[in-house]
């Protein structure tokens, strides 16, 4: 076992290794220097691909010396420059291996010369793109130049504005065409960018106060006969919806939002400046009516003969004839919720349905005196007193002996009505959560 992933290893390297000389053989050095590197990661110590590398790499570098200087006769600063980048990495990729790729003073002046013009012209080229709002332009020349030096004049800052103006732009035209959640989106895909970028921020709380749903529950009928419940189906409704990651939707409480309503009204009219920030305005409503059905059955109860399993002073195995009890009893509890969610104040609908969820509990026990339940046995007798094999029968095999042992261990309450509603509120709650955020404005 301990030898199976060396072996896995060495296979590797050697399929590294093979693909190397076939690219070789091909005068295809580049894949084959990366074969080699492949195998000696796997096979740090493997000579004869190190061998090879230092073959390889020597001869590549060679070519890529060759066409570096051609490309320069040219004036072909961009094919220079990528050609030395591509001589430079190949030395840092194999230095680890003791490889030394000689890079000639002929071939590092032709490359500073190459990148000096390549850096200014590029950077020409991309502010006259951006200033005829070529900005995909732009930004290709900017990410080219960057490569080379980051910190080339303001070429880093000139990329970032090269890639967030037109979503800015973008941005600027949805919100104007209302389409308030996609400007927000687009100043949301500046931030990946430049999260200071102008002022995204205000954007975006702008486009928020413009396009955001206000929703609270209005009224409730039979709210009066079903306080609690209605309480907890309206608090556990505004956390859920609340606590999504859906900024063009929020709930509030109807009361709390008048009463600041009501307050900002004062401040503005006194000359308060707190007044300022506005106070978005309650525009949708859930009107909604609610239900209840709670059915439990009465305990019923069976008298049953059975036998007690017991041992006597011989430390014998007896059974003793007795009664014992087996009872039953279910609660059923359904809630009837329907729900209109409308728009204010043109009272356009936005949402309904109905909500109908139901849970049931069911206790079917055997009880005998409690601490001896557990030995009770399955069977008939036709007379109390010893046992009689000619018309008593104990059914003692396993499967007879598990259900009644089941039966004594068994739940005897039912779940409390307050825990069976608390099941139903989280259905009504997911339920309605969901549909009062597919209420959210979709652009």
């Amino acid at each position: 076992m301990i030898l199976i992933p060396l072996f896995m290893v060495g296979c590797a390297s050697k399929k590294y290794f093979k693909d190397g000389n076939k690219y070789e053989e091909n005068g295809m050095y580049e894949p084959a220097i990366v074969a080699y590197l492949n195998a000696l990661t796997k096979k740090p110590d493997y000579v004869e691909a190190r061998i090879a590398l230092m073959r390889s790499s020597a001869i590549f570098a060679t070519q890529l010396d060759e066409k570096i200087t051609e490309a320069y006769t040219r004036r072909n600063d961009e094919v220079v420059v990528s050609l030395y980048q591509t001589l430079t990495t190949l030395k840092e990729k194999t230095a680890p291996y003791n490889i030394e790729t000689i890079i000639s003073e002929r071939t590092i002046g032709q490359y500073n010369e190459s990148k000096n013009r390549y850096l200014h012209d590029s950077y020409e080229e991309a502010m006259k793109a951006m200033g005829m709002g070529d900005y995909n332009k732009a930004v290709k020349l900017l990410q080219g130049l960057t490569s080379v030096d980051n910190n080339f004049k303001d070429a880093t800052e000139q990329l970032k504005i090269a890639r967030c103006e037109p979503i800015y732009i973008q941005a600027n035209i949805a919100f104007h065409n209302g389409k308030y959640r996609t400007a927000y989106n687009f100043l949301s895909q500046i931030k990946k960018y430049d999260s200071n970028y102008k002022d995204i921020d205000q954007l975006q709380q702008d486009a928020i106060s413009q396009g955001m749903r206000l929703i609270a529950f209005e009224t409730i009928n039979n709210c009066n006969s079903y306080a609690l419940l209605c309480n907890k189906i309206k608090t556990q409704t505004l956390t859920t919806v609340n606590k999504s990651n859906d900024p063009f939707i929020q709930m509030v409480e109807l009361a709390e939002q008048k009463q600041l309503e009501e307050l900002q009204k004062e401040l503005m009219q006194s000359g308060n400046q707190v007044a300022s920030q506005n106070l978005i305005p309650v525009n949708a409503v859930i009107k909604a009516s609610i239900g209840m059905n709670n059915k439990t059955t009465p305990l019923t109860s069976k008298k049953c003969k059975g036998y007690l399993r017991q041992t006597d002073k011989e430390k014998n195995v007896v059974y003793k004839k007795v009664y014992y009890y087996e009872y039953s009893r279910t609660r059923n509890i359904s809630i009837n919720f329907s729900y209109t969610i409308m728009s204010t104040p043109s009272g356009a609908k936005l949402s309904s349905g109905t909500l109908t969820p139901h849970v049931s509990d069911e206790i079917h026990y055997v009880y005998y005196d409690g601490k001896n339940d557990k030995y009770l046995v399955p069977g008939h007798w036709e007379k109390i007193g010893k046992f009689n094999a000619q018309e008593d029968v104990i059914y003692s095999d396993a499967n007879s002996i598990s259900k009644i042992r089941n039966l004594a261990d068994s739940r005897k309450e039912l779940k409390s009505i307050d825990d069976m509603q608390s099941e139903l509120v989280k259905s009504i709650t997911t339920s309605l959560s969901k549909a009062i955020l597919s209420t959210s404005p979709k652009e």
